[in-house]
């Protein structure tokens, strides 16, 4: 029936921008979470790194650090042969 399916074609948009909003509110992490899963990604570049050259990617601090005012993130490493 045209008419139910003009219906409800009306309503989806106003459903699917609720539900995402939703969505987007429990979906965001928190910087914590963030800084841990970089940090992660970091020691695994690490070991691919150190496996290829024998040397060290990152450097004895912490790799990823998170400004919580800012939002800014700040990635510590040396580059090879320094």
């Amino acid at each position: 029936d045209k008419e139910a399916e003009q219906i409800f074609a009306e309503e989806e948009p106003e459903i699917k921008s609720e539900v995402s909003a939703e969505t987007q509110k429990e979906k965001t992490p928190q910087p914590e979470e963030i800084e841990s899963t970089l940090n992660q990604g970091m020691q695994f570049l690490n070991g691919v790194f150190k496996m290829a050259t024998g040397k060290e990617l990152i450097t004895e601090d912490r790799g990823i650090s998170i400004d919580r005012e800012t939002g800014e993130v700040v990635m510590k490493f040396k580059l090879p042969g320094f």
